[in-house]
């Protein structure tokens, strides 16, 4: 199945772009850095310190994106 977007979720007149995936929305980590103006990285140790709290709405997934060698 493609993703597609379904929705967005308004943060100080900001949209961040939901996707659905397996019939469920997911979110890009990138996507919510660049929305806070920091750094994946700190984006990303955030939400592994925070994945318990995150699965009482759901399973908390990741997936590593491998970059394209040139």
């Amino acid at each position: 199945m493609r993703n597609r977007a379904i929705t967005h979720c308004t943060v100080s007149q900001s949209a961040i772009p939901l996707h659905e995936s397996h019939g469920e929305a997911r979110v890009d980590s990138r996507i919510i850095a660049a929305h806070l103006g920091v750094q994946h990285h700190t984006t990303f140790e955030l939400i592994k310190d925070y994945a318990d709290d995150f699965k009482k709405f759901g399973v908390c997934l990741f997936k590593v994106d491998i970059p394209h060698k040139r």
